[in-house]
């Protein structure tokens, strides 16, 4: 793992940050293009034997007990989430034939004339802990489509010239709204070009001027920017997002015709493009750092008037599929059993660097013991899930083995490290770590064999519900690692 917290061992940092491709990647949801013939399977939560009565003292740990009863002992762990949300506003979030939450921002105005609703669904497929509340800001799970409606109410006649939908991204460092801005698309809704809204003839000779009075409505729905363009970022500062190929249209049929709506992005370089996705929303207390998102409704007016806005802060969260799990591990979970360890499924686990611990008995014998972790495969969990571990310790002393080999000696931890700007020095990164869940474990099956100079144990690490997926970018770094 990238790095080692372990007081009595001979292993350094430098051992096992060269095994940073074990790094935990993100833990949730999903690459669309593989929705349609997914599987999800159930989920293990507190599948094995019960957790330690010390996890609740550990912030983020633990299971709610009203979960605790609802998972089989054997059902597998669930690792992505599947964004369903309806692509059509008329035809899913607004009928009410899926639950959704709405939010609405009216402009500021001492006579508001214009309302902005979004929608986002209560909750998506695979999702372990849905929402039970409405959230503060409208939330996005990978590239799930951005849905809401613009409403104008014009009791005289107002100059419009067009109107866009756009969603930004920044990475804020100290207490300034300065920062770097990552992310900046932009989806046009409308243009006096495509002519009267409310029009339904397929064609007119006569130019729309543009001023519009009385009531509208302009639906939108396009898929949220979740790769972009890292590429662009050497150029034009910014790291913006691909062209969708999803377009929204207001009311009028016409406005399909003469005008089609699109999206644009900003950068300069014409050189073939590197994907690469967005990083999760983020603000704690205890991190000097933010991840901030807006969506930004702006309305153009007439050259003589300033521009109108609505803007809103949003919520995002990253989406990733993992690879299947290993013939036998899946063959287990049909069959309501327990999951083989890495000695009879050597391809369904992945072992890290052997680690030696040294220590000294109360006799003052010295003594070594050889320690080797396995994490299940794919290294990709769902939040709210558990990571399978395996850990084997050997040593020549038999004693020693009967003292560190108990279930509750074992110390591995997972730790969060995030590394972000400083804001007296960009060019130094500031670094905060905390430890956010830790092993539970227990004796392993009677397959196992057990030896005077060798023991086996068979653990689970709970990961948060609320967790944020592993990201780098050159100002902000969430590095999620074992420490043992």
């Amino acid at each position: 793992m990238p790095y080692l917290d372990r007081s009595s061992t001979n292993a350094s940092i430098e051992t096992f940050s060269t095994t940073s491709n074990s790094q935990l990647p993100p833990y949730s949801v999903i690459d669309s293009s593989e929705r349609p013939g997914l599987q999800i399977e159930p989920s293990l939560s507190d599948s094995s034997p019960p957790q330690d009565d010390q996890t609740s003292q550990f912030p983020g740990v633990g299971v709610e007990s009203d979960r605790q009863s609802t998972y089989a002992p054997s059902v597998p762990p669930r690792y992505s989430t599947i964004s369903t949300l309806p692509v059509s506003l008329t035809g899913g979030l607004q009928n009410g034939s899926s639950p959704h939450f709405e939010h609405a921002f009216v402009i500021p105005d001492a006579n508001p004339w214009a309302t902005l609703r979004i929608f986002t669904q209560e909750s998506i497929a695979g999702l372990l802990d849905s929402p039970r509340s409405k959230p503060e800001y409208p939330l996005f799970y990978g590239d799930g489509p951005v849905m809401g409606v613009l409403e104008l109410e014009l009791e005289s006649p107002r100059t419009i010239r067009q109107i866009t939908v756009s969603i930004r991204g920044k990475v804020l460092s100290g207490f300034v709204d300065d920062g770097v801005k990552f992310l900046d698309y932009t989806h046009s809704l409308w243009h006096k070009h495509m002519g009267d809204p409310r029009s339904t003839s397929q064609s007119t000779t006569k130019k729309f001027d543009g001023n519009l009075v009385g009531s509208y409505q302009f639906p939108f729905s396009f898929p949220f920017p979740a790769q972009v363009d890292i590429s662009s970022l050497a150029t034009s500062g910014t790291v913006t997002s691909f062209p969708s190929a999803s377009l929204s249209s207001p009311v009028s049929s016409k406005a399909n015709k003469k005008h089609t709506a699109s999206s644009t992005t900003k950068g300069k370089n014409s050189e073939p493009s590197l994907s690469g996705p967005l990083p999760p929303s983020f603000d704690e207390v205890v991190v000097q750092a933010r991840v901030r998102y807006e969506l930004i409704v702006h309305i153009i007016h007439g050259r003589l008037r300033t521009d109108s806005k609505i803007q809103t802060q949003i919520s995002y969260m990253p989406s990733f599929a993992p690879g299947p799990a290993s013939l036998k591990r899946q063959e287990a979970y049909s069959n309501d059993a327990m999951a083989p360890g890495p000695i009879s499924d050597p391809d369904g686990w992945v072992s890290l660097p052997t680690c030696i611990v040294k220590g000294e008995l109360s006799t003052g014998k010295q003594v070594n013991i050889e320690c080797m972790l396995y994490l299940a495969k794919p290294l990709c969990y769902a939040r709210g899930a558990t990571i399978p571990c395996f850990l084997t310790l050997a040593s020549e002393d038999s004693n020693s083995l009967a003292l560190l080999g108990g279930q509750k000696n074992p110390r591995v931890r997972l730790m969060r490290r995030v590394r972000h700007a400083n804001p007296h020095n960009k060019d130094v990164l500031k670094t905060v770590v905390n430890e956010i869940s830790f092993g539970v474990w227990w004796m392993p099956s009677k397959e196992v064999m057990e030896k005077p100079n060798l023991r086996h144990l068979q653990g689970e690490i709970h990961l948060p519900s609320d967790m944020k997926p592993s990201y780098t970018m050159p100002s902000f770094r969430i590095e999620v690692c074992l420490s043992c």
